[in-house]
């Protein structure tokens, strides 16, 4: 029971009473139940893959089918050599499914009768079980279906009289008009589900609008992958400019790798000063629409702005300026303007019987809504930066190491600028709040970064480590996956580690509880050590900075194991 919500709302595994269930729910909804070996069955995985591939190719190549028939048998005649040598020394074991057993289906039967079985927000792996009666109770209240929505302006979410067949009808008509078909099971609108921010208190709600399948798929991927190639195309003349100006007008970064080049700059000069981290409050729940079609039509006019291309080619591979080989569907300026209204405008989602649509913000779960979110804010970011360089170019330099993920947000030895100036930059809808109370240290992303001896220090930071809950991670080895690939994912992580951490201590204590994880979950000595030895003689470059031999470091790694 949650005592702030008087219904059942928890992670806590032993809710479920079958010891064999309770088991694999602890493992995670990623985990696979190892499965005995079908040859026959990889056989006509492999044959099909091989007959797509082919398939894919010939359209590409505008070449024949039968010109790869050759290549094929001689491909499968390798792949039955090796599935008699090792259907001979493999023998595998008769493994039964706790799916399969009585008492512990009877007791997934009685969980799913009574709750509703989610993952825990920043702990997708976590599993919780909430009150089915309450789980619903939260939905109508962030609806505000007992509320008269009407001429309120405040309202995120407004019902719709409208049927989902005529709405999904009109959608058929858009798609046609650009060239696409609504494939089987996609006539359908996107629902609406929330996960529990476990890790607050009390504890939090995240709402998510859930298109896997909606009848504005496919230009929901069209849309995502045009916005792709106009952020590449921005971040692309922005650096150039930065390169000349020495300021920079671009801040969106993809992951941390920026943010750590810099530092390592910075460093170089022993002139690391100050940190300050900030977090956008409810982002994708805040945006105006009127504001979100006038950056978008903004962003269009810069990227086709002295082109010499009337439009965007859109194919399964992604988007160019200039037509590929193959089937692909043509953008012109006029369309793409008419395409990010049409998904703005028709943001529909349904709650059982009733429909509704987002009338402020973008739906968290869209496809193309992090696209949408980082250039709206680059176009308030990138006037400000344009006023600025004209009317105090001093300024304008002291934000050139800013950086923002998303919602994240991150200003280094900028003198507390941003902090003064995000009020000018932004909509007054975007609540921007500070994250860290003091300007020497400070976490961003996955980073850990403190300030000492005008050197910024980092290591690998996981906020997740002061959750109150033990979160599951990584891979298990019993779990149905190549134990090459298990062991890759530890020397993966240990990487990651090393790119994050600019002290040797720091990064082995990292290391430490990685292995001490790992162990848990299967991870044996030699493989551990083989894997890492492997790992480092590829990725050398980045354990340069602890001036130390990879023997040494292995060795090191090999004592924790």
């Amino acid at each position: 029971m949650n005592n702030d919500r008087n219904h059942i709302l928890t992670g806590n595994l032993q809710i479920i009473k079958n010891n064999k269930l309770r088991k694999l729910f602890s493992k995670g909804p990623k985990f696979r139940e190892p499965a005995k070996i079908n040859f026959e069955s990889a056989r006509e995985s492999i044959k099909s893959g091989i007959e797509d591939f082919i398939k894919n190719l010939s359209e590409t190549k505008k070449k024949g089918i039968y010109l790869f028939e050759h290549w094929k048998f001689s491909l499968l005649e390798l792949v039955d050599d090796k599935i008699k040598r090792y259907s001979d020394k493999i023998k595998s074991k008769s493994i039964k499914s706790v799916f399969n057993d009585p008492d512990a289906k009877a007791e997934l039967k009685r969980l799913k009768d009574h709750f509703v079985i989610v993952p825990i927000d920043k702990a997708a792996n976590n599993i919780s079980f909430i009150c089915k009666q309450h789980y619903a109770n939260v939905i109508v209240s962030e609806l505000k279906f007992d509320v008269d929505q009407t001429n309120n302006d405040d309202n995120t979410y407004e019902p719709i009289s409208e049927s989902s067949s005529d709405i999904i009808s009109s959608h058929r008509i858009f798609l046609s008009e650009y060239e696409h078909q609504m494939k089987e099971g996609m006539d359908c609108l996107p629902s609406m589900y929330w996960i529990p921010k476990m890790h607050k208190s009390p504890v939090g709600e995240r709402f998510i609008i859930a298109s896997p399948k909606c009848s504005l798929k496919p230009l929901l991927k069209d849309a995502t992958s045009i916005l792709k190639l106009f952020q590449k195309q921005i971040q692309s003349y922005h650096d150039k400019e930065r390169i000349w100006k020495g300021v920079s007008n671009f801040w969106v970064i993809q992951n941390n790798q920026p943010v750590i080049d810099r530092i390592s700059k910075i460093n170089t000069k022993k002139k690391a000063a100050t940190i300050r981290t900030f977090d956008f409050s409810t982002l994708y729940t805040k945006i105006p629409h009127n504001l979100l079609k006038a950056a978008l039509i903004e962003i269009i006019e810069f990227v086709f702005k002295g082109g010499i291309s009337n439009g965007v080619y859109v194919s399964k591979y992604g988007s160019v300026w200039r037509k590929p080989s193959g089937d692909s569907t043509l953008y012109t300026k006029d369309n793409i303007v008419k395409l990010f209204e049409l998904i703005i405008d028709n943001a529909y989602f349904q709650v059982g019987d009733k429909i509704f649509r987002q009338v402020i913000g973008i739906p968290m779960g869209s496809d193309p809504a992090p696209f949408i979110a980082n250039l709206f804010l680059y176009v308030y970011e990138n006037r400000f930066m344009e006023k600025l360089k004209k009317s105090d170019l001093k300024r304008a330099k002291n934000l050139r190491h800013v950086f923002r993920f998303i919602d994240d947000l991150i200003a280094l030895n900028d003198d507390d600028e941003f902090l003064r100036s995000y009020k000018e930059i932004y909509p007054k809808e975007m609540e921007l709040k500070v994250e860290n109370q003091v300007i020497d240290n400070a976490s961003f992303l996955d980073l850990g970064l403190h300030v000492e001896d005008n050197i910024f220090n980092s290591k690998l930071y996981d906020k997740r480590e002061a959750f109150h809950f033990s979160v599951v991670r990584m891979p298990y080895k019993c779990s149905n996956m190549p134990f090459k690939m298990f062991y890759s994912t530890i020397g993966a992580e240990i990487l990651r580690i090393c790119r994050a951490t600019s002290h040797y201590p720091p990064f082995l204590e990292s290391v430490r509880k990685l292995i001490l994880r790992m162990r848990k979950q299967g991870a044996q000595t030699l493989g551990i050590d083989k894997f890492v030895r492997k790992m480092m003689l590829r990725h050398w470059d980045p354990f340069q900075r602890f001036e130390l031999s990879p023997e040494k470091i292995a060795s090191d790694i090999s004592s924790i194991v």
